[in-house]
């Protein structure tokens, strides 16, 4: 495990210091079990996050609050708000993209991190941020992709782009997608068919019937929406 100092140009030693809006984060992050750190590391954790020069990409109280929201209810600490510094993979991956591949990069290059045994994890993590939150979809063409893969320094993390060879599946020499956003597509796809081949029974009040569908229908779509974004 990798142990981060943080050495801060101004340390909160007393809490009456400490920003009103990083004590709020900090009662909202205690009160989810997102941290195990004292107010006043809280408070120089997360003072250093934001301070951190990531072009374009800045770490913002806004995010910060996000990703404890989004993981309050998780079992693990993995995504503990002190983790960001030494685990910033745990924050973007198949499951979850609380940080753009930008802000890990970023830290990774930055911060000590030993990165031996992360080469699949650092591809993973490129790939559902390109494919969720850059392209927000589950093909891209091959000519555009391989683009983009040749526009990031992959040797400083000891990867070669044939390394992708093995998460990308081509379809018809013209787009690549991955195995999970098949099985994805084909899981919405068969939801879609249940939904429209679905039909009440002799004795149902038809009226109601279809209220009941209109609404599962459209709440089905925001948690699809949300799955994609989110997930």
């Amino acid at each position: 495990m990798t142990i981060k100092t943080i050495n801060m140009t101004s340390n909160y030693d007393n809490d009456i210091d400490i920003d009103s809006k990083i004590k709020d984060l900090y009662e909202t992050a205690t009160k989810a079990s997102a941290t195990a750190l004292s107010i006043n590391d809280f408070a120089n954790e997360v003072s250093y996050l934001l301070n951190l020069p990531i072009q374009r990409n800045k770490i913002t109280l806004k995010l910060l609050n996000h990703i404890i929201q989004d993981t309050r209810f998780d079992k693990s600490t993995a995504c503990n708000i002190e983790r960001i510094l030494t685990h910033p993979l745990n924050f973007i991956n198949e499951h979850k993209q609380l940080l753009t591949f930008q802000q890990v990069s970023y830290i990774i290059d930055n911060e000590t991190i030993d990165i031996t045994n992360l080469r699949d994890r650092i591809i993973v993590a490129w790939i559902y941020h390109y494919f969720y939150k850059k392209e927000s979809q589950f093909y891209v063409s091959k000519t555009k992709l391989l683009k983009e893969l040749q526009s990031v320094d992959w040797k400083k993390y000891n990867i070669k782009l044939s390394d992708f060879n093995s998460f990308f599946i081509l379809v018809k020499n013209i787009y690549y997608t991955t195995q999970h956003f098949i099985d994805l597509e084909k899981t919405m796809g068969d939801n879609i068919l249940q939904h429209f081949y679905d039909h009440p029974e002799d004795d149902t009040d038809i009226e109601q019937y279809n209220l009941h569908k209109e609404i599962c229908y459209n709440n089905n779509n925001i948690n699809l929406v949300l799955f994609i974004i989110f997930c």
